[in-house]
């Protein structure tokens, strides 16, 4: 696992678009290889109301993912429009929370019998939202949960409708040494509509524990 972030939209003055990105990739060899890379970046942003213990921020970011697992094979370019916050809890311990609503320009999905030649992949757009809440103390996440939802209608390939659905809860357990112990509980989910009456539901459930080190306010893990 590669998990890298550069800037923080409450903590540093942002400027420029993609002043704040973040990016993780997710790796299990002899089971496909890359199984996760998502990478988002900050377009723009505003300030709703901000004191020295609250800010809330409406934010445009844009989002690239592609996700390869028991479920589904997955790969889509979004605008995520929503508004973001960070309040603080006690001590060094702050709560951030993200209500946003996705616009998936250009979505593509296995599909076996796409119906265009031998193509395995159904194109199109669609529309999600992202969900997500964590605890972090002094810029280290502690506990983040996180849910994303999303509909995609296929334009190129079989007449159909996507139904997805990921959830995650991952925890840090901080260790001596700037070290941290990380589990991660991820759950994907997939129902594909087709305009013939076939239905494909398919589940995918993930756990994986991995070693961290920790790095300045933000850690850098390794698994």
């Amino acid at each position: 696992m590669a998990d890298i972030k550069y800037g923080d939209s409450y903590i540093d003055s942002l400027r420029k678009p993609f002043d704040a990105f973040s990016a993780r990739m997710l790796l299990a060899p002899g089971n496909g290889g890359l199984t996760q890379l998502v990478g988002v970046g900050r377009v723009a942003g505003k300030d709703l109301g901000r004191t020295e213990r609250h800010r809330r921020q409406l934010e445009l970011n844009q989002r690239f993912e592609y996700l390869n697992n028991g479920a589904l094979r997955f790969g889509a370019q979004t605008l995520e429009l929503g508004v973001s916050s960070r309040r603080h809890l006690t001590g060094g311990f702050w709560l951030r929370t993200l209500v946003a609503g996705d616009g998936l320009l250009l979505a593509g999905i296995n599909a076996p019998g796409a119906g265009v030649g031998p193509r395995q992949y159904d194109f199109g757009p669609g529309l999600g939202s992202t969900l997500s809440a964590g605890i972090e103390h002094s810029g280290t996440p502690l506990l983040t949960l996180h849910f994303q939802p999303a509909w995609v209608h296929t334009v190129s390939g079989a007449d159909a409708n996507h139904l997805l659905a990921f959830a995650a809860a991952e925890a840090t357990i901080p260790l001596p040494f700037r070290l941290a112990v990380v589990v991660q509980g991820s759950y994907y989910d997939r129902l594909s509509l087709y305009g013939d009456g076939t239905r494909r539901h398919r589940q995918f459930p993930e756990l994986r524990v991995f070693g961290a080190l920790r790095t300045g306010h933000r850690p850098a893990r390794a698994h």
